[in-house]
């Protein structure tokens, strides 16, 4: 038996309404917790906060998973030596793709094929916020930053609380993505903004010497040029995207953009 906790993080009557349609599913407890609008990282605390279990599974609003999904996560962390375990997140778009190749959206719509690491901060594996099982005890360790957004909440909340991450590759799930978020404009900013977060994070949380910094702003630079290069050439949006992400992360690194200004 285990419990499931949806959090409510502002998004109105129409998922009190879901929620109450779904009490009963397979004699599992529901519970629906609601709070004024906070960000992701605020709705995962609460939901934390509120677990009962000793091991906490956390999935957002847009993720589909398959029947086996929840049996070889959790069969995955009790059989490994680590404080958490993640798996891949596979796109799932419904809408035409304004790119040729999947791989160029998957920085900024969060398509995971293989596991990240913490580079240049860390070696370890890094969870994904959408699809990890955690032991309860490790978030008595650090709660995530709610100042923090994506692509560095997770890396952030890994650090903090000293944990040890497994990959496993056939605990897989969906992430659906819808017109709205194919849409040029939408790519753009979003690019933009994760860029930025990323380039901030690293100045001025990590607060990488500068000479590091000037080396990763520099590598960052010489990518937007050859992206935006590609993009004019091969008339690619791909290559626009990766531009203006690394663009975005340059420009922060070397404390020219402050955190999510964009």
């Amino acid at each position: 038996m285990f419990e499931i906790l949806v959090v409510d993080d502002g998004s109105g009557a129409a998922t009190r309404r879901v929620v109450e349609e779904m009490r009963g599913w397979r004699g599992q407890q529901l519970r629906y917790l609601n709070q004024p609008e906070r960000g992701a990282n605020a709705a995962r605390n609460r939901g934390v906060g509120e677990a009962q279990g000793e091991v906490v599974v956390l999935v957002d609003d847009d993720v589909v998973a398959p029947p086996d999904w929840l049996r070889l996560l959790l069969e995955g962390l009790q059989a490994r030596s680590c404080d958490a375990v993640t798996g891949p997140v596979r796109l799932r778009l419904h809408g035409s793709s304004p790119v040729r190749h999947e791989g160029e959206l998957a920085a900024y719509l969060t398509g995971v094929a293989e596991p990240a690491t913490a580079w240049p901060v860390g070696g370890g594996v890094v969870p994904v916020s959408c699809n990890m099982a955690v032991w309860r005890r490790v978030f008595d360790r650090a709660l995530f930053d709610v100042s923090v957004s994506p692509p560095v909440e997770e890396v952030d909340w890994s650090l903090r609380a000293g944990a040890t991450v497994a990959f496993l590759p056939a605990a897989w799930l969906w992430h659906e993505k819808g017109r709205e978020a194919l849409r040029v404009p939408a790519l753009l900013r979003l690019a933009a903004r994760r860029g930025q977060e990323r380039g901030w994070w690293l100045r001025a949380r990590q607060a990488l010497p500068l000479g590091q910094r000037l080396r990763l702003a520099g590598r960052a630079l010489l990518t937007t040029g050859r992206s935006f290069g590609h993009a004019v050439r091969q008339r690619c949006w791909g290559g626009a995207l990766t531009a203006v992400g690394e663009l975005s992360c340059g420009l922060a690194l070397l404390g020219l953009l402050d955190q999510r200004r964009v």
